[in-house]
């Protein structure tokens, strides 16, 4: 049964294992393995790689939802990295400082740097909270697309 047959049902399961994915085993990841060249690439095709058999299933009309998805995932490790890493591994953080830090108002103080292979750069708190205010506007909007165009399908029928 193809996704956009079971709708909105199917999309709550998705955003649910997006949310866990995120939290656990990227954010693992991320605690333990940040070296790597390229780094942060890898750790971008990783949000998205689960999500991807949902375009390669029902085709690029669902690309809008499996972006959606990653995106999600990629807010879990952003916003739930040293939560995660406190609660399961012991790090002791300032989790309110960093927050601060990734929500963005700590203004031009460099909070890493983004390792993409040939060429990385430093990441500002208000970089970084751009990005995750603009991931969750694009999340948001993308999954009420979604809903809003699956319960037109489903009132059609």
């Amino acid at each position: 049964m193809a996704l956009v047959e079971v709708g909105k049902h199917s999309v709550f399961k998705l955003a649910s294992f997006a949310v866990l994915y995120g939290l656990l085993p990227i954010n693992w990841i991320d605690l333990f393995n940040p070296a790597a060249p390229g780094y942060h690439v890898w750790l971008i095709m990783m949000y998205m790689a689960p999500f991807a058999i949902v375009v390669l299933m029902d085709g690029l009309s669902l690309l809008p939802l499996a972006l959606s998805l990653g995106l999600l995932a990629s807010l879990m490790n952003d916003l739930f990295y040293y939560p995660v890493g406190d609660v399961f591994f012991g790090m002791k953080v300032n989790v309110l400082a960093w927050w601060q830090g990734q929500l963005g108002f700590d203004g031009l103080h460099s909070i890493f740097t983004f390792q993409g292979g040939m060429f990385s750069f430093d990441v500002t708190s208000m970089i970084m909270g751009a990005s995750v205010y603009l991931r969750i506007f694009i999340v948001v909007f993308l999954m009420y697309r979604w809903s809003h165009a699956t319960r037109k399908a489903d009132s059609s029928v």
